[in-house]
């Protein structure tokens, strides 16, 4: 039985459900349960507290919310009975509360490995309408998402690569190349702010998080919610085809921007911009990874080398 299960079935009480099956599925960043009644699937996250705060999972429902006047297709949030997004259920266990919250099952494959340039257009498309659906939108007080403006950028996170610890996986050149990298982009993400007025977006567009479902696409997992730009969404994506077996980095970038620029002419998408946001991405993976796998150091020095390159062609 999963560490969790009495949590999950102590959760179910509150949606009012009748005849439930609740199934395992998954332990990855958080756990995850298929929810089965008589009528529907559901998926019930409980999240873990180094994956996302209440503050994340607020701004996330919120999200969600706004999608409601779009007719895009997305993991729909089911609310209990006391019309509560965020579920808390005390996990005996632990000793503290578990935080839980419950969306309508999407079907689907996963879009990596069936990716084509027409489905990045297509992609473009969705995210420009998710994007106009929270542009002009003021935020309430209470909805409070964390913003990409420096390297580290989630809660209680702390740079380690330069802990003695880690001193077999990190050269004492590429610590030096990454604090170097580190105040540039650090004062470049902040800029980016000063600049321009951030909007609601999905925060972590990646092909894990994108569906295909009788020919068409939707996104799920919007836990990353974020209080950034449409260039945030666009470079998550890039990230994972900057170097790529089959696909060309500059026709998935191409294409995704055609298809945006059929709901939203006039935004421009600036390529040192994008190449600031992935190397942030990447310079944040490479502390994060020290602290999640035992052999961590391919990933670093194959990472390094892409600094090294942004550094020659976009440090000044």
């Amino acid at each position: 039985m999963n560490k969790y299960y009495e949590v999950a079935g102590k959760a179910l009480k509150h949606y009012g459900f009748e005849n439930v099956t609740l199934t395992y599925l998954t332990e990855e960043t958080n756990v995850i349960y298929q929810v089965t009644t008589d009528q529907q699937r559901y998926v019930l996250k409980i999240f873990e507290e180094a994956s996302s705060c209440y503050e994340d999972n607020m701004a996330e429902a919120y999200l969600l919310d706004l999608l409601e006047s779009t007719s895009l297709k997305y993991p729909r949030l089911v609310k209990t009975k006391e019309h509560e997004s965020v579920l808390k259920v005390y996990c005996e266990e632990e000793s503290r509360f578990k935080r839980l919250m419950m969306y309508e099952w999407m079907e689907g494959v996963d879009y990596e490995t069936h990716e084509t340039y027409d489905y990045f257009e297509e992609l473009g498309e969705v995210m420009a309408q998710m994007h106009q659906a929270t542009s002009d939108v003021i935020l309430p007080p209470h909805i409070k998402p964390k913003k990409w403006d420096r390297v580290f950028f989630y809660k209680d996170e702390i740079p380690v690569y330069h802990m003695d610890r880690y001193k077999d996986h990190v050269s004492d050149n590429t610590k030096k190349i990454m604090n170097q990298v580190i105040l540039i982009l650090n004062e470049r993400l902040k800029s980016i702010y000063e600049t321009k007025t951030p909007q609601l977006i999905h925060g972590d567009l990646n092909p894990w998080n994108i569906k295909i479902n009788e020919g068409k696409l939707h996104l799920i997992d919007y836990e990353e919610a974020l209080f950034g730009f449409p260039e945030h969404d666009l470079a998550t994506l890039l990230y994972y085809y900057q170097v790529h077996e089959t696909l060309d980095y500059e026709q998935v970038k191409s294409a995704f921007i055609k298809g945006y620029r059929k709901f939203n002419t006039t935004h421009m998408f600036e390529e040192k911009t994008l190449q600031t946001l992935m190397i942030s991405r990447r310079v944040n993976f490479m502390n994060y990874v020290l602290t999640i796998r035992e052999n961590p150091k391919e990933f670093i020095e194959y990472s390094v080398t892409f600094v090294k390159r942004y550094i020659e062609s976009y440090g000044g």
